[in-house]
């Protein structure tokens, strides 16, 4: 009984070789190659360059995104004078939910908010989100944008930093609004983040 399984098993591999051999010679003909005297030359094409161009993911364009503004940030922070308007970025879970993210604030806002988390630990104030307490220095902010465009016209390392997060910015709102567009998993799920 072994013998005749093993028959079987060794005649099915013999087919299936023998297929694949003729199959190899029908797709890949031999080249003979026939020497007229080297009147024939082949000519031998040489591609210089080829630019392969895949869509993005949304992990990789967060990355990049990420990284341009961590780029932007640094090259500003280089060439800025005014020490308040340096922009540190540092990775952080200051929602208190254990999700680590990058948050990029500038120096006045850190020190606003410690200002206000020793007067709500001394009982002078009520505590307020980090979006409330951004409400609040709105001009400093909109000071801040005027002197990183004033700095970024000045300096084109800063400027080309900033063209470059602008732009991959725009890619990532777009790519998540045509995302948000599609239909989502049992109603509910989406897979844009």
């Amino acid at each position: 009984m072994i013998v005749l399984n093993r028959c079987k098993w060794l005649a099915t591999n013999f087919i299936v070789l023998l297929g694949f051999l003729f199959h190899s010679s029908a797709v890949f003909p031999s080249q003979d190659v026939e020497d007229n005297g080297g009147s024939e030359s082949q000519e031998i094409v040489v591609i210089e360059e080829i630019t392969v161009r895949v869509p993005r993911s949304f992990y990789s364009l967060r990355f990049q995104l990420k990284e341009a503004e961590k780029k932007l940030y640094s090259t500003y922070n280089e060439v800025n004078v005014d020490d308040d308007n340096d922009v540190n970025c540092k990775k952080s879970d200051w929602t208190s939910t254990h999700i680590i993210e990058q948050v990029c604030w500038p120096v006045f806002f850190e020190k606003l908010v410690g200002e206000h988390t020793q007067r709500v630990m001394y009982g002078e104030e009520l505590p307020l989100t980090v979006p409330q307490l951004r409400r609040d220095a709105e001009k400093e902010f909109a000071a801040l944008r005027e002197h990183m465009q004033m700095v970024a016209f000045e300096n084109p390392s800063v400027a080309k930093a900033l063209v470059e997060f602008g732009t991959l910015e725009q890619t990532y709102r777009r790519k998540r609004a045509e995302c948000m567009k599609k239909p989502a998993v049992l109603f509910l799920f989406r897979k844009c983040p």
